[in-house]
């Protein structure tokens, strides 16, 4: 069996690619959770949370997985904040 961190060794190039191309940062955001959704075995749920600096608190932005009700989470809260 291969270690858990094999997995994105072949991602690595592929999540470069998408970071140098020419979408637009939340295409970018979404192809990437993409990839790892698809390439990461263990992953039941992939996201990003954008800082939204005048409220202080994260912003939940592109993920693929089940719909999560943390979509505003106060920084210096919880496991994400």
């Amino acid at each position: 069996m291969k270690d858990k961190t094999e997995q994105f060794h072949p991602l690595l190039n592929k999540i470069r690619k998408v970071m140098d191309g020419p979408l637009v940062r939340s295409e970018k955001l979404k192809t990437i959770c993409e990839l790892l959704w698809d390439g990461v075995t263990h992953y039941d749920w992939v996201g990003f949370y954008i800082v939204d600096k005048s409220k202080r608190d994260l912003v939940l932005g592109s993920f693929v997985g089940e719909r999560t009700e943390h979509v505003r989470i106060a920084l210096g809260k919880a496991i994400c904040g």
